[in-house]
């Protein structure tokens, strides 16, 4: 069973839309390398080094 993202979407009935989490990371990787940002692992790596080292200091 997969995870979805809830996107708002002026045109659903409910405001919003069930992205499976998949295609939206995908999706993110895209518009991220369409920008001119690669995104790498070690990018990634270091992104949640940074948030878990925030997280233990406070």
């Amino acid at each position: 069973m997969s995870s979805y993202y809830y996107v708002q979407d002026p045109n659903s009935e409910t405001g919003f839309t069930p992205i499976p989490e998949d295609e939206y990371m995908q999706a993110a990787f895209r518009v991220a390398k369409n920008k001119g940002v690669n995104v790498t692992d070690k990018m990634i790596i270091e992104e949640l080094n940074q948030k878990n080292q925030k997280k233990r200091n406070i």
